[in-house]
């Protein structure tokens, strides 16, 4: 028989991918003496050393535990595989909505990974071209999941936020210093109309700040040619610093003011049993849930 439990190679997975105690912890949504206290144990009952324990510094694997993570990954795989004789060959197909900056920076390099660990499932990433209602659909079962940033203050809902991060007008720092001199609301503004974030948001963000009827120079569907034409000094745009610093790696812009915090939120459907709802939160938890977006 085993001497570990499916649990623990959970946790042993998640703490490999996050390379953190405290990073699993939070993904897993189980306290950090929770987590030590399931890989001691885990690594008692199979007489290895897994982890290389560094204080103030990233976790690693043991060459043990690397050796042990290869062959829990075929375990998992070959336990999915199983579950699919009685429920059928075909994986479950689920619908995803989900941005484009979001689905390319961040979750389509982690999607092998995903897929080989959960061969029972199908992710179906799906456009809604207009972004309204988005969480009404995965309410109506008509999307299995949604993720997208709204701003904090929004009113909460059926969803579980995952990551919160300040928003601030971004621009060169000529413009930056033209706002100084004639206030911000002599900078013309670009504006990205990606759902669910529209331009009225941007406007009301921006209103907040006391810039009332900006000029707008553009309005764009990209998050990266919103970023282009900030860098080049076309005007100045409202994103968040996370985002700025992955798309302007020359650092052109400098943040002006702040105007708001965005959360990026989870949304799942009701319809969807435990286990994989479970496996879908841990997912995205741990390759959105912050403003870093991971490789595989």
């Amino acid at each position: 028989m085993f001497r570990f439990t499916p649990r623990q190679l959970e946790i042993f997975l998640a703490v490999g991918r996050a390379q953190s105690f405290r990073q699993a912890s939070e993904n897993l949504r189980i306290s950090q003496a929770a987590v030590s206290e399931q890989m001691r144990a885990l690594e008692q009952q199979i007489g290895a050393t897994l982890f290389h324990r560094r204080a103030g510094r990233s976790m690693r694997l043991t060459a043990e535990g690397e050796r042990f993570q290869e062959g829990v990954k075929t375990f998992v795989q070959k336990g999915h595989e199983l579950g699919r004789l009685f429920r059928g060959a075909t994986p479950q197909k689920l619908r995803i909505f989900i941005g484009t900056f979001l689905l390319n920076e961040y979750v389509r390099p982690a999607l092998p990974r995903f897929l080989m660990e959960n061969a029972d499932i199908a992710l179906d990433f799906v456009h809604n071209a207009s972004g309204a209602d988005v969480d009404d659909q995965v309410a109506r079962g008509i999307l299995d999941c949604a993720i997208f940033s709204r701003e904090q203050s929004d009113p909460q809902g059926g969803f579980e936020p995952i990551f919160a991060e300040p928003a601030f007008v971004f621009a060169t720092r000529e413009l930056r210093d033209q706002a100084k001199l004639r206030g911000l609301q002599s900078l013309p503004f670009i504006s990205w109309n990606i759902p669910p974030l529209r331009t009225c948001d941007q406007l009301r963000m921006l209103a907040s700040a006391g810039v009332m009827q900006p000029v707008l120079h553009s309005e764009v569907q990209h998050h990266e040619v919103a970023v282009e034409l900030a860098t080049q000094g076309a005007g100045a745009v409202i994103m968040l610093h996370s985002t700025v610093q992955r798309l302007d790696r020359q650092h052109r812009l400098v943040p002006i003011v702040k105007v708001g915090t965005w959360e990026r939120r989870l949304f799942l459907s009701q319809s969807l049993d435990q286990g994989t709802r479970d496996r879908l939160a841990l997912f995205f938890r741990e390759i959105v849930g912050n403003g870093e977006a991971r490789r595989g």
